[in-house]
């Protein structure tokens, strides 16, 4: 059956050819590589070449003229996929001067365009040409060709290297131009394609001529409206007509489909064209995996945190959004704890940032590990992380989850070599009891945090509305401490220090008050630690050292001897190495030597410090100053660490004062104590000796120095120079 179709489909085929040869037009068919392959009897008669001369010959070399690119581009394009109408219509009645065989050149129209035989896949080009030679000699000779005529082959000839240009701009735009330029016919196939749609998708132009637009095209990724564009709906059926018609150009991005079957996104920029009832859409297609991989870098960085690849504040915020509505809607309760690192900042000092940001990197994978995926768990900077529970039963289940993160983020850390510990502060607050709004449930979970970290830390803290009471309080003092400096609401008071074995004052220790106009005189242990946190203390300590030194020169004038004077330094302010020279250039400016200052550090100085408290230490040391280790016994120190610290005082904590000689326990520490700085050749003071039975068991010790309300409480300025004045040296 399929042999008998072939050999009809021959049969028509060579009942064409016959049709064409005894036409009385001259018509010839080349192929694509621009050989002869029909030369019909018209031909043979106006050129004087037979069919058997020039058969299987190229055209252009049997006529020169048609490799002038004016007609040789034109011809070329038919077989590149261009659309037959549209390039026939550039040569059509395009008069040619042809040579002939015998030397006379003769004058034809021609009209070319495209030839697909059935049954075969190759294009040919059909050229219908009429020699006009004698009917443009004749029309000449008698004078029948007026102007208005010639005017109008003028315009044509005009027209046509126009269209040439045109055409010429045309192919060098899109053979140079970036982006991948298509061609789509009536029947979604591809007509044109450039080199850089070759590039792009792997195709080369005889591989991808004639065949689908989506075999470039990944289907499922179309979206209904480039379906639409791509079918023509968009155009109506009143649009059509002989003239070309343009649709608005529309762009579209889905993914496209390269040789190798690998897909990549792309955008596409689609406009169609109606023209002698033939719809036809061009492409320009750009490949944007590198603006899809910047768009998805961008989208990370604004929701993720870069260190951890945790969810950031602004995702977090938008989770938070959308678990708080789905509770509202389902009645459910959801708690947000917030979780601060205990002693965080210390390993940043003493192992460098990069220990510090691994651990911050498994503390983050530790904490993923016990959530549920419906959880979220995100990093809000620094060392403060948030987690996000949703559809609890009831607090038990925050509790245990809190207590889950505080032993797995407890657990030791192994990074490069060194072994680290770090505790969590976590505060919790629960919707819908503590708030009903993002912004109130993380301040209320912050103000929890903080009661934590303060009480005890490495524990967790649930919300109560008597914490926001304490808060606002806090932020009070804050505001109130930061104008006390400015409006000259601080003062110092002076406690005498007794040798015990010489019974005189040696020395007094300068103690801050604070004269707060509504709430009275306030000790230090009332706003210090707040100013410790803000960074007050730095100045507070300024303005009490500029003071001592102002009432010692002031006592002097009065002829008063005074001994040396005791201020504490916190350890924030003995880090900072231009607070050592300030504190020098201080003493200058009122001429008075380092002796007559004795500096209290708090022995949780040594613990933090990484280097810079030991250089700063020495250099005070060197400059006369006098250092002693404050409220010994109730921080961390290490013996070791002591003995290297050019320190030549121990202040025995008031705590283990208090109920001597009575508390067994006080005994033994009391007497531990003392032994030990004695070996170490350091003397110790004991603060807060308020009964004449410590003072005696203090003394059978020998301990060396007292302090406390037992000899003299606290004295104002003017007390103290009394004091001072009455008593011996």
């Amino acid at each position: 059956m399929e042999r008998h179709r072939k050999g009809q489909r021959q049969k028509v085929q060579i009942h064409s050819f016959e049709i064409l040869d005894n036409m009385p037009l001259g018509i010839f068919i080349i192929s694509k590589d621009f050989n002869v392959v029909f030369w019909n009897k018209r031909m043979e008669q106006w050129t004087g070449i037979s069919k058997e001369e020039i058969t299987g010959i190229n055209i252009c070399e049997r006529f020169p003229h048609l490799k002038d690119p004016r007609y040789f581009n034109r011809i070329r394009s038919i077989f590149e996929g261009w659309p037959p109408t549209l390039f026939s219509a550039y040569l059509h009645n395009c008069i040619i001067h042809t040579p002939l065989t015998n030397g006379s050149v003769r004058l034809q129209n021609t009209s070319v365009t495209a030839l697909k035989l059935e049954g075969e896949d190759d294009i040919y080009a059909l050229f219908v040409t009429q020699d006009v030679t004698d009917l443009i000699t004749l029309l000449k000779e008698h004078k029948v060709m007026s102007n208005k005529v010639l005017k109008e082959l003028m315009l044509r000839r005009q027209m046509e290297e126009s269209l040439r240009e045109n055409e010429e701009k045309f192919r060098s735009i899109t053979s140079c131009a970036m982006d991948a330029i298509v061609l789509i016919d009536h029947e979604l196939n591809i007509s044109y394609w450039n080199p850089a749609a070759e590039e792009m998708f792997g195709y080369y132009v005889d591989d991808i001529i004639g065949r689908s637009i989506y075999v470039i095209f990944s289907l499922s990724s179309c979206s209904y409206e480039l379906l639409t564009v791509i079918a023509g709906d968009e155009i109506t059926d009143s649009e059509r007509g002989p003239d070309i018609k343009y649709s608005p150009k529309k762009i579209f991005q889905l993914q496209g489909i390269k040789k190798d079957n690998t897909e990549f996104p792309i955008e596409v920029s689609l406009s169609s064209y109606l023209m002698r009832n033939y719809r036809w859409i061009l492409g320009i297609v750009r490949d944007i995996t590198q603006r899809k991989k910047m768009e998805q870098l961008l989208q990370s960085l604004a929701h993720y945190d870069t260190l951890t690849s945790l969810p950031n504040r602004v995702l977090f915020n938008m989770r938070f959004a959308m678990a708080i509505e789905m509770a509202r809607r389902e009645k459910r309760l959801i708690a947000i704890m917030f979780l601060d690192l205990d002693r965080f900042k210390l390993v940043n000092d003493t192992l460098g940032h990069d220990v510090g940001d691994l651990l911050l990197k498994e503390v983050a994978q530790r904490l993923q590990s016990i959530l549920r995926k419906s959880d979220t768990v995100a990093r809000m900077g620094g060392d403060e992380f948030t987690i996000i529970l949703t559809s609890i039963k009831d607090e038990l289940d925050v509790r245990m989850v809190a207590q889950k993160v505080i032993e797995i983020v407890s657990s030791p850390f192994y990074l490069r070599g060194y072994e680290c510990s770090v505790g969590a502060s976590i505060g919790i607050s629960v919707y819908p009891n503590d708030g009903q709004d993002i912004d109130t449930l993380l301040g209320n979970a912050d103000t929890a945090m903080y009661m934590a970290k303060r009480d005890t830390g490495n524990a967790f803290r649930l919300f109560t509305s008597q914490m926001n009471t304490l808060a606002h309080e806090r932020l009070d003092m804050e505001v109130n401490l930061r104008n006390a400096l400015k409006n000259q609401e601080f003062l110092l008071h002076y406690q005498p220090q007794v040798d015990i074995k010489r019974q005189k004052i040696i020395g007094l220790e300068a103690l801050i008050r604070w004269d707060q106009p509504h709430l009275g005189l306030l000790p230090p242990m009332k706003f210090i630690s707040i100013a410790e946190e803000t960074g007050l203390v730095i100045p507070i300590t300024d303005w009490v050292i500029q003071t001592v030194c102002e009432q010692i020169i002031m006592w002097r004038k009065q002829g008063i001897s005074t001994p040396r004077i005791a201020i504490n330094i916190s350890g924030s302010y003995i880090k900072q190495s231009d607070r050592i020279d300030a504190l020098a250039h201080v003493l200058e400016e009122a001429n008075l030597t380092a002796e007559c200052l004795e500096l209290e550090l708090t022995e949780n100085v040594f613990i933090n410090d990484s280097g810079v408290v030991l250089n700063n230490l020495r250099r005070l040391s060197d400059m006369g100053f006098y250092l002693s280790i404050d409220d010994f016994g109730t921080g961390y120190s290490s013996l070791g660490y002591i003995k290297c610290m050019p320190i030549s005082k121990l202040k025995i904590d008031t705590s283990f004062i208090r109920d001597l000689p009575i508390d067994n326990d006080n005994v033994a520490i009391v007497t531990a104590i003392t032994a030990m700085a004695h070996g170490l050749n350091l003397r110790v003071i004991a603060e807060g000796v308020e009964t004449i039975q410590q003072y005696d068991f203090l003394r059978l010790l020998r301990c060396d120095e007292v302090q406390g309300y037992l000899l003299s409480k606290p004295l104002k300025s003017e007390d103290c120079q009394k004091y001072l004045f009455n008593s011996s040296f």
